[in-house]
C-alpha cells in the first residue's frame, strides 16, 4: 500500500513481501539472474538477443512493491542486462548499450498504454552501497497508478517554471562551463546543485519530455555517451557503487518536463542533516568534478 503524508509531502510504500527477497547475493550458484538458474525468475515480458553475449531480458519482479491486484496498482519489472554474473556495465559494448536502452524504452511505451498508470520510474542500483540486493547487474522499472508526492511536487515545480520562463534545462545549453562531454544530441554535465560528490547528468540538447519521445538516432547517441560516462567513472572511482535514475516526465499529457539521467556514485552516505532537511552537503565543487572528469576523457577514447 502507498501511505501519503500530505502535510510533509512524503510518500511511503509498505511492501512486506520484500523481506523475502535474496539479500546480497554475490555468487553465481544462487543468483536467479544467471543463465543456469533462469527457472528462478518470473515471467519474461520482453527480451532481445542474437547470442548469450548480448542477451537482455525484462522479467516481472518476484518480490514487487506493487502489482495489478491489491492495494497498490502497478507494475514492477527487473531488466537483466547480461547473463554473465560478473560482467559490469562499463565493459558493455556500445551496441549492447543501445539494445538495452531501446528495450527499456519499448517496455516503457508498453506500460504507458495502461490507462491506470500515471508514473513510471526507471532506475539502476549498482553495488551494495547503492542498494543492490543482488550483485548481478540489472535495472528496475516501477510503474504506479499514483505519483509519489515528492515527484508530484517536482513535476508541479517544473511546470510552474515552464509557464513563467520556459524550460530551465533548454536555457542552460548556452552555459557550457559545467559540461564534460557534448555531442550533437546530448551533453554530460554537472548540475550546479549536485547533491553529492561526483553526481553528473546526461541531458538531451532538444526537449524530450519523456523516455518514450526519444528518437532512435538520439538513443544511439545516448548509448555511446552512457558507455563513455561509466568508463570515466571506472577510471576515476574503480568499483564504486552508483545509482542511475532516469528522470522522465509523465507518460501521459504534460510536455513541460525535460528528460535527463542522473548518475550518482555512492562515495559516502546521506547523513542526519540531509535526511532531516532535504538539503545536501557536497564536499566537491561542480567545477572541481568537471576538471577531474575532463582530464580523463581522452584516456577512454
Amino acid at each position: 500500500m502507498l501511505y501519503e503524508n500530505e502535510a510533509l509531502g512524503i510518500s511511503t510504500i509498505i511492501a512486506e513481501n520484500r523481506q523475502k527477497r535474496p539479500n546480497k547475493v554475490k555468487g553465481e550458484s544462487m543468483c536467479p539472474f544467471c543463465k543456469q538458474n533462469e527457472s528462478a525468475i518470473e515471467q519474461v515480458v520482453m527480451e532481445t538477443f542474437t547470442s548469450d553475449e548480448d542477451h537482455i531480458r525484462i522479467v516481472n519482479n518476484k518480490y514487487p512493491v506493487c502489482h495489478k491486484r491489491g492495494d497498490l496498482y502497478g507494475i514492477h519489472d527487473v531488466v537483466i542486462e547480461t547473463l554473465y554474473h560478473d560482467k559490469k556495465p562499463h565493459s558493455f559494448s556500445k551496441s549492447h548499450w543501445y539494445d538495452l536502452i531501446k528495450l527499456i524504452q519499448l517496455r516503457w511505451l508498453e506500460i504507458s498504454q495502461d490507462e491506470r498508470i500515471q508514473f513510471i520510474q526507471v532506475f539502476k542500483n549498482e553495488g551494495e552501497k547503492a542498494g543492490a540486493s543482488i550483485m548481478h547487474s540489472h535495472w528496475q522499472i516501477i510503474a504506479l497508478e499514483e505519483t509519489p508526492l515528492t515527484m508530484k511536487r517536482h513535476y508541479e515545480s517544473v511546470g510552474e517554471q515552464y509557464e513563467k520562463e520556459g524550460c530551465w534545462l533548454c536555457k542552460q545549453q548556452d552555459s557550457s562551463w559545467l559540461d564534460i562531454i557534448k555531442t550533437s544530441k546530448w551533453r554530460l554535465t554537472v548540475p550546479e546543485g549536485a547533491r553529492a560528490p561526483y553526481e553528473s547528468w546526461i541531458v538531451p540538447n532538444i526537449h524530450f519530455a519523456n523516455l518514450g519521445q526519444i528518437t532512435d538516432d538520439a538513443l544511439k547517441e545516448l548509448a555511446l555517451l552512457l558507455s563513455d560516462t561509466l568508463k570515466l567513472y571506472e577510471r576515476m572511482l574503480p568499483e564504486v557503487s552508483y545509482n542511475i535514475c532516469v528522470m522522465s516526465g509523465k507518460p501521459k499529457g504534460d510536455q513541460s518536463y525535460h528528460f535527463y539521467i542522473s548518475l550518482l556514485p555512492r562515495t559516502g552516505n546521506f547523513a542526519g542533516f540531509e535526511l532531516a532537511t532535504g538539503c545536501y552537503i557536497n564536499i566537491l565543487s561542480p567545477k572541481g568534478l568537471v576538471d577531474k572528469m575532463k582530464e580523463l576523457v581522452e584516456e577512454i577514447k
